[in-house]
């Protein structure tokens, strides 16, 4: 049964703005916009607001020169009003706090929506957007520092493939990504390599057997490409598959459903030869965390919980995702957790929540964190002060924000993100 393109957690409820028009191939854009006052070290402090800001960062941030960069799905300065709720912007926040509005898109035909997480290349940011471009199908683009915009590519749906929802990778001067569908008339998706210019080429269609709606990153180890697909295999309920460069693909596993889970998160993390990625929440089934050796043999390492987004740094893996202490809306009769950043081993022992997020302070986060010194960096999708929501539907939780939290588990909030007052949209500041 196909579902959504785009992986989401059912704990995970994001505003995704996947604007449809009709575009043209490349633009671009003024230089970052400067926040002022957005700083905030701490949950207790209320940073000033701009009606610039972006809302629902889903994104894991990349440092570059000392700044963290990252992007949201919605907000923005354009699509604002009765009607829309942005089409997304990139970001810049300092560790210090102060936040700069990098680039706000239009959607299609002159720019994409729904930016992925991005990359760095030499000093240059590279991105894809699920949304907007020519042929209202996503595209990929590159953004200078400074906030300078160029559309690579346009996706058209065909047999290149459309809706890119995950990061680029770089590897040996090529990038390399997944589209979530089109490639055939199934549209089980492909996976594509472009050259820093724009020239894209489809390396591998999948048939569903090999895979359906590739939505995650790629990662390389040792010149191969490992990825996830949500669907498809020999049970329907996902894969993961290796990729040579140049296309040929090999299902490393399929899964089964039940104890096994099904439907696996968008991401990877190489750990000491082998692959761990995390399975969906579904049903009565909480998720887990699992590994993959490289020649298909599968195993749970931790049960009871699920990854939006896994990273390993000396040893230690560090993730975002569900659960926690404290629930937030109330949503069919559910209480979802607002989640957790939490650590384990690659084994699976010595699981920890570091932070459990209680909806002020952030909800919801749907990218891994990145760890810098000591401390981790990361995003929540929902969360914060200001309340964004869809008109009464639920309780409306913040607009999200960027935390850190350091080596003694104290959480702090860098930025607030809020949508802007002007809309009328949703804001509703908390006392």
């Amino acid at each position: 049964m196909r579902r959504s393109g785009l992986w989401a957690p059912r704990w995970c409820l994001l505003a995704l703005c996947l604007s449809v028009a009709i575009g043209c191939a490349q633009q671009t854009l003024s230089p970052a916009v400067p926040i002022a006052g957005m700083a905030g070290r701490s949950s207790s402090l209320r940073p000033l607001r701009s009606a610039l800001d972006g809302w629902n960062p889903t994104s894991t941030l990349i440092e570059v020169n000392g700044s963290f960069f990252g992007t949201t799905q919605s907000g923005g300065i354009y699509g604002i009003g009765s009607s829309g709720n942005g089409y997304g912007s990139v970001f810049r926040v300092t560790p210090s706090g102060e936040e700069s509005l990098l680039h706000s898109f239009k959607g299609g035909p002159s720019d994409g929506s729904g930016p992925s997480s991005l990359i760095d290349v030499n000093g240059t940011l590279y991105g894809t957007t699920a949304g907007g471009g020519t042929y209202n199908k996503g595209t990929v683009f590159a953004l200078n520092t400074s906030g300078r915009e160029t559309i690579l590519y346009s996706f058209r749906g065909g047999a290149d493939g459309a809706y890119p929802r995950a990061a680029l990778r770089y590897v040996n001067g090529t990038l390399y990504g997944t589209a979530s569908s089109g490639g055939s008339s199934a549209n089980n998706g492909v996976v594509f390599a472009m050259t820093l210019s724009g020239a894209e080429r489809v390396i591998h269609r999948f048939n569903g057997l090999d895979g359906q709606y590739p939505a995650g990153a790629l990662i390389d180890v040792n010149g191969t490409l490992y990825g996830t697909t949500e669907e498809g295999g020999a049970d329907d309920d996902g894969t993961v598959f290796q990729m040579s460069a140049t296309g040929r693909e090999r299902v490393l596993y399929s899964f089964r459903g039940g104890a096994d889970g099904r439907y696996p998160a968008p991401f990877l993390v190489s750990v000491n030869g082998g692959l761990v990625g995390s399975v969906n929440p579904i049903g009565s089934f909480a998720g887990s965390i699992f590994s993959v050796s490289l020649s298909g043999k599968e195993r749970t390492i931790y049960g009871g919980a699920s990854a939006a987004g896994l990273i390993l740094s000396h040893n230690t893996l560090y993730g975002a995702g569900g659960g926690g202490n404290h629930t937030c809306y109330v949503i069919s009769s559910s209480s979802p957790p607002c989640g957790t950043v939490f650590k384990l081993s690659p084994s699976g022992a010595g699981f920890t929540i570091l932070h459990s997020f209680d909806g002020s302070d952030g909800a919801f986060p749907a990218a891994a964190p990145i760890y810098i010194n000591g401390v981790l960096y990361g995003t929540t999708s929902e969360g914060g002060l200001d309340q964004c929501g869809d008109n009464g539907s639920h309780q409306p939780l913040g607009c999200g924000i960027v935390y850190e939290i350091g080596r003694t588990g104290n959480e702090q909030v860098l930025h607030y993100f809020s949508p802007p007052s002007s809309s009328g949209l949703f804001r509703r500041s908390a006392p």
